[in-house]
């Protein structure tokens, strides 16, 4: 039992392994295509590139880092609004997009959020509704529910977890501890 058991740990590990791998390549693949399109003075290509690289976030990578510098970096120095807009609201989500209960980009989040405020009120808002509808619009917070978000992936894991040792052992008690699992699991995305 035991050396099946390691059987299916080694199995695990190699393909959280071969998941972490895909992503490194693609984040040094996006990255150069990056660089080449900044090369090219084709800018929003180049955002939309490092925008995959974070959408490939590995935790102790440093592209991802990178890329919201980058695209940071970057905002700043385009001159048509609507690509500076543009350049923002992918900031924006890309930093928002790999958060859950730890939030490595929340500065560039703040930052991204005070810029299309001022971009949007400049371009769109012509009288005061438009204005307080901008703010009000932009500045709502999204936060992730700490506990919650933390629940995410353990209820997850307590799902496919015993639903693979209820395949595995054929005991009742898998069965109702994953379907425990599942429905924690939904209420956590809900609240998180």
């Amino acid at each position: 039992m035991i050396k099946k058991l390691l059987i299916y740990i080694g199995l695990l590990v190699g393909l959280l392994f071969l998941f972490a791998l895909k992503n490194f390549m693609l984040q040094t693949h996006y990255i150069q295509k990056a660089k080449d399109a900044i090369q090219k003075r084709e800018y929003i290509k180049a955002i939309d590139y490092y925008e995959r690289v974070v959408l490939a976030y590995l935790p102790l990578v440093g592209y991802s880092d990178e890329a919201i510098g980058a695209i940071r970096d970057m905002c700043p120095k385009l001159s048509i609004p609507d690509e500076k807009l543009y350049c923002y609201e992918t900031l924006r989500v890309a930093a928002r997009q790999v958060e859950s209960f730890y939030k490595p980009y929340q500065k560039e989040v703040e930052l991204a959020t005070r810029e299309i405020i001022e971009i949007k009120s400049r371009e769109f808002g012509k009288n005061s509704k438009t204005l307080k509808a901008i703010k009000t619009q932009e500045t709502h917070t999204w936060n992730t529910h700490t506990l919650w978000g933390f629940m995410v992936p353990l209820s997850l894991l307590t799902w496919v977890g015993s639903t693979l040792a209820w395949i595995w052992r054929r005991e009742k008690k898998f069965i109702l501890v994953s379907v425990a699992g599942y429905a924690l699991w939904l209420v956590s995305l809900y609240l998180a």
